[in-house]
C-alpha cells in the first residue's frame, strides 16, 4: 500500500474488507454465547498472562507507537507520501477509537459478563459487565495501527506478521468475556473504513509542517492520545476498589492554571511509592528531551536545556515544600472527611509546623485532624489530640504502631511502655504491644493499628517478624480498628494480600475499616481519607468530640482512597513511565489539557523567539574581540 497514487486501488480493497468484516459479524452473530464459553474456558498459567497484558497495556503501547513512529515520519520524511504515511500511522489509531466510543455509546450492547445474557461459568480475569460491548475499542485501534503502519512504511521483511496483531487482540477480546466475536470482526470493520476515509483525504495533500509548528503537533498527539485513552478519576474503597457514590474531588482553579508547574508533583506525591515512579519516568524523560533537542535548531538548543532545568526544580521545590493548590475532597451528602493519622512539629520525623499541617487539611476538605506524632503527645489545640506509639523503637527499628485517640491519660500512660532493642527482647516486645492497647482501652481511648501490613514487610526483611502482635492478637486485645489505606492505595500483591485478609478481620469483627495520609509535610498530598456519612456538629471542639464518640462505638466510617484509573494494576518494567503519564494525563479535567497545551506555547514561542538587537544570544553568536 502506498499513498503516492492519488486514487490507490488500496482504498477499495480497505473498503470492501470493511464490508466483510461486519458481514462477519452479522455470520457470527447467532453464535455469540457459545463461542464466548468455549474460547474463554480454554486458558491458565501463561495464557491468562499474555491476555492481561494484551488487555492492560497493549493499547497505549500501540497508541504511543502510532505517535513515535508516525509522528517522526510526518515530521522528517523526505516525500509527500512519507508524511502522508507518518500523518495516517499517528492519527488512525486514536480516530479510530473515537469512533469505536460514539458506536459504543449508541448502540448500548451489554457484555458477555452482563446477567441479561445469562452466560454460566464464565472465567472472570478482568471484570467488566457494562453496555459498551459494540464494538471493541481494543480490536478497531490495533487494526487501525497495522493497517495505517502497511500505508506508511516502505515494504520490509517480516511486515506481515504485524497482521497476526489482528486475530490476537480477537482472540483476547473474546477470551476474557469482554466482548462477543461479533464485536470483535465489527472493530476491524471500523479500522478498515477509517483508515480509508483518511487515506482519501489525504491523498493530495503535501502533510509537510514547518520545523517552528512541530513540537506543537507533537503536544496536540499526546493531549488526544491520553484523552481517547481516559480514565478519570473516582473515590473507591481502597479494598473492594469499588466506586463510593457522592463523593468527589475537586480541583482548584489555581492548579488547573498553572497545572504543567503543580500537577505532576502532586501527581508523583499521590502515586504507590514516589521513589519508583521516578526512576521508571526518569528513562522517558531523558529521551523526551532528547527528542526536543534533537528537533530545535541548534542556536536555540541552550534555551531548551534552560527551560527544561527550570521545570525540574520548580517541581521538585514543589514537591518537597508541600506547598501545592489543593484537590478538594467533597461530598453531596450528610457527613464529615477525616484524617485520623496526621505528623506536625513531630520531634522525631521533623513534619512541617502543626498549624501549616491544618491549614492543608482544612484546605483540602478535611473537617477533622488527628494529630499523631511519634510517642509524642500532639502540641496544640485545633485538632483531635492523639499520638502513634511505636514502643520508642521508631528511632532505630521497625516496631508495631498504634494510633492512640482520645482518652485522658492514655497518652502518659502508654509512652512508659517502652519496647528494648528487638535483638533482646525476648518475648517482651510481642507482649509490650498488646500491652499497649490494653492500657490505652483502659483510658478510654480509641486504638487503631496504622499500615501494620507495612510494618510486617519491613520486620520480615530484617528478621524481628516474630515480636509483631498479629492483627487476630491485637483484636482479641481490644484495638478498635485497622488503617487498611495509608498514604497511597497498596500496590504490593503481598501487601493486597494482607490488607485483604485485615480488611477481612474487620468486617467480621465489626471493626474500624480507616483510610489516613499519614501526612508529615513531605512529600505533599495523599489520596486517601474517611469519610464519616451523618449529621456532626458546627462547632469545631463539638465536632471532635462527635468524632470521637462515632469511633468509640465503632460507627460506620468508609475507607476512601482517589484512583485514577479503573484499572488499578501497575505496570512493571519499561512500560510503568508510559502508563503513569498517560493516565495522570487521561485524568486531567478539560482546563488541565488546555493549561498543558497553552503552557507549551508560550514556552515554544520562548524557544523559537529572535534576541533583541544588538544583543547576543542563542540565536546570533557574539562578535569576536579584536
Amino acid at each position: 500500500m502506498s499513498l503516492d497514487d492519488p486514487r490507490p486501488p488500496a482504498m477499495k480493497w480497505l473498503c470492501l474488507a470493511g464490508l466483510l468484516a461486519f458481514a462477519g459479524a452479522g455470520l457470527v452473530l447467532p453464535f455469540d454465547a457459545a463461542l464466548v464459553g468455549v474460547i474463554n474456558g480454554a486458558g491458565g498459567g501463561v495464557t491468562d498472562a499474555l491476555l492481561s497484558f494484551l488487555h492492560h497495556f497493549m493499547p497505549v503501547v500501540i497508541l504511543t507507537a502510532g505517535l513515535m513512529l508516525g509522528g517522526g515520519l510526518w515530521v522528517r520524511g523526505q516525500t509527500p507520501a512519507l508524511r502522508r504515511g507518518g500523518l495516517l500511522l499517528a492519527v488512525a489509531p486514536v480516530l479510530a477509537n473515537s469512533v469505536t466510543s460514539i458506536i459504543k455509546a449508541a448502540v448500548g450492547r451489554a457484555r458477555p459478563q452482563h446477567p441479561e445474557h445469562g452466560i454460566e461459568a464464565l472465567r472472570i480475569l478482568v471484570e467488566d459487565a457494562d453496555r459498551r460491548s459494540f464494538p471493541s475499542g481494543h480490536v478497531t485501534t490495533a487494526a487501525a495501527f497495522v493497517i495505517a503502519m502497511f500505508f506508511a512504511l516502505p515494504p520490509f521483511r517480516g511486515r506481515r506478521l504485524f497482521l497476526l496483531l489482528i486475530p490476537l487482540m480477537m482472540w483476547d477480546r473474546i477470551a476474557l468475556a469482554v466482548h462477543f466475536p461479533s464485536d470483535t470482526f465489527a472493530g476491524v470493520g471500523v479500522a478498515c473504513l477509517v483508515c480509508a476515509g483518511m487515506a482519501w483525504a489525504l491523498r493530495r495533500w503535501d502533510a509537510r509542517i514547518s520545523s517552528a509548528w512541530r513540537p506543537c503537533a507533537a503536544a496536540v498527539s499526546v493531549l488526544a492520545i491520553t484523552w481517547a485513552w481516559s480514565g478519570g478519576t473516582r473515590p473507591v474503597d481502597p479494598v473492594t476498589m469499588e466506586a463510593i457514590d457522592g463523593l468527589g474531588l475537586d480541583p482548584s482553579g489555581w492548579r488547573c492554571l498553572f497545572e504543567p508547574f503543580v500537577g505532576p508533583p502532586l501527581e508523583i506525591a499521590w502515586a504507590p511509592g514516589p521513589r519508583a515512579i521516578v526512576a521508571e519516568t526518569a528513562p522517558w524523560s531523558v529521551a523526551v528531551l532528547l527528542a526536543a533537542w534533537w528537533l530545535t535548531p541548534r542556536p536555540r538548543r541552550r534555551r531548551v536545556l534552560g527551560l527544561s532545568l527550570g521545570v525540574l526544580i520548580i517541581w521538585g521545590g514543589l514537591f518537597w515544600s508541600g506547598r501545592l493548590p489543593a484537590d478538594r475532597f467533597t461530598h453531596d451528602g450528610p457527613g464529615i472527611f477525616f484524617d485520623p493519622h496526621v505528623h506536625g512539629s513531630d520531634p522525631v520525623d521533623g513534619a512541617r509546623p502543626f498549624d501549616q499541617m491544618l491549614a492543608r487539611k482544612r484546605a483540602r476538605g478535611v473537617d477533622v485532624v488527628a494529630l499523631t506524632n511519634h510517642d509524642a503527645p500532639p502540641p496544640a489545640p485545633g485538632v483531635l489530640p492523639g499520638l502513634e506509639w511505636s514502643g520508642g523503637r521508631h528511632d532505630d527499628e521497625t516496631y508495631l504502631h498504634l494510633l492512640i485517640l482520645g482518652g485522658a491519660g492514655a497518652f502518659d500512660a502508654v509512652m512508659k511502655l517502652v519496647v528494648p532493642p528487638l535483638a533482646s527482647a525476648g518475648d517482651v516486645a510481642h507482649a509490650r504491644g498488646l500491652e499497649a492497647v490494653r492500657v490505652a482501652k483502659q483510658h478510654g481511648a480509641v486504638v487503631i493499628v496504622a499500615h501494620h501490613w507495612r510494618t510486617l514487610a519491613q520486620m520480615t526483611r530484617d528478621g524481628t517478624a516474630h515480636h509483631l502482635p498479629t492483627p487476630v492478637e491485637l483484636a482479641d486485645a481490644g484495638a478498635d480498628g485497622f488503617e487498611v489505606a495509608n498514604r497511597h492505595w497498596e500496590a504490593d500483591p503481598q501487601g493486597r494480600s494482607e490488607v485483604e485478609a485485615i480488611d477481612a478481620l474487620c468486617r467480621d469483627r465489626g471493626l474500624l475499616r480507616v483510610a489516613s495520609s499519614d501526612d508529615h509535610g513531605v512529600p505533599a498530598g495523599s489520596p486517601c481519607v474517611t469519610f464519616l456519612p451523618g449529621r456532626f456538629p458546627v462547632d469545631p471542639v463539638a465536632r471532635r468530640e462527635a468524632v470521637l464518640g462515632r469511633l468509640r462505638e465503632r460507627g460506620e466510617a468508609w475507607p476512601v482512597v482517589w484512583m485514577r484509573e479503573k484499572r488499578a494494576e501497575r505496570p512493571a518494567h519499561v512500560l510503568a513511565g508510559p502508563v503513569f503519564v498517560a493516565r495522570y494525563l487521561a485524568a486531567l479535567p478539560p482546563l488541565g489539557r488546555l493549561s498543558w497545551l497553552i503552557w507549551f506555547l508560550v514556552a515554544w514561542r520562548w524557544v523559537l523567539r529572535s534576541p533583541r538587537r544588538g544583543s547576543p544570544g542563542p540565536d546570533r553568536p557574539s562578535s569576536p574581540r579584536r
